[in-house]
């Protein structure tokens, strides 16, 4: 009877011990992203849940991409200016090089911080 008792209580920590190997987490390296789609004129509030890889603060550009039409507009809160700053998103010039690119392009963002986009009404 002991032998038989001492087989199952070894049976039975193998089992907890692969149980919890199951439930263990094979990679740090997850990445994540979120999609949503947007109606010309609508404001839509978008927040900045992940770090970036390399730890550095972001830009609009870096978030939103370059799939949005011309004219939509990022409206970027200046926590020390206490007001919204403008970001646009324009069709290359030939003063830029015919880049289409976010203007001014320059305002960072961190993990945490949110912003407004507002797609044209001319884009439908």
């Amino acid at each position: 009877m002991k032998k038989l008792l001492t087989i199952v209580t070894i049976c039975s920590i193998a089992g907890l011990a692969q149980a919890a190997d199951t439930n263990s987490v094979t990679s740090v390296n997850a990445a994540g992203f979120v999609k949503r789609t947007v109606q010309p004129g609508e404001f839509i509030l978008v927040s900045i849940p992940f770090e970036s890889f390399d730890g550095t603060d972001q830009t609009i550009s870096s978030i939103v991409g370059d799939g949005v039409p011309y004219g939509t507009k990022g409206y970027l809160w200046d926590k020390f200016g206490q007001g919204y700053v403008l970001e646009t998103y324009q069709q290359g010039t030939i003063f830029n090089g015919n880049v289409d690119k976010w203007v001014p392009g320059t305002n960072l963002l961190s993990r945490a911080d949110a912003f407004f986009v507002q797609i044209p009404v001319s884009a439908a």
